[in-house]
């Protein structure tokens, strides 16, 4: 029969599904390509200021290209540390549901801690020893 849970689980589906539906892949899409195109047909290195070269021409290998590639950087460091915090806030509310674990800040840095050195010793090991057992256990 039906319960309030399922109506919950379908909620929480479809937030996964608006987040990580086509749309969201699509920007990914356009950058990976963006960057591919530029580095293989025109030569350029692979990095985000190659994107701006129809735009910019020869400044991209300047003050600007380095103000792009170091926005690039801080963007894509601000996209990590946001959905970090956002999964061990959800990581901190499941284990106090589930084992009675407080939800505290002493928790959250415990798990970052740990997510971040899992990471460190995943990278470290290399792929045919850290990555791969990664992929194995998810």
């Amino acid at each position: 029969g039906y319960t309030p849970d399922m109506e919950v689980a379908q909620g929480t589906l479809t937030l996964t599904v608006f987040h990580w539906g086509a749309h969201a892949w699509c920007s990914y899409v356009a950058v990976a390509v963006s960057v591919a195109f530029a580095a293989h047909r025109k030569g350029l290195p692979l990095t985000i200021k190659s994107c701006f070269y129809p735009l910019l021409g020869e400044r991209i290998f300047g003050l600007v290209g380095d103000l792009i590639d170091t926005l690039s950087v801080v963007v894509t460091l601000s996209g990590i540390t946001f959905s970090m915090g956002n999964s061990v806030q959800t990581i901190n509310y499941g284990l106090e549901n589930l084992y009675g674990i407080e939800k505290s800040t002493q928790v959250e840095v415990i798990l970052i801690a740990s997510i971040m050195g899992l990471s460190i010793l995943s990278l470290i090991s290399g792929i045919k020893k850290g990555v791969r057992r990664l992929c194995e256990v998810s």
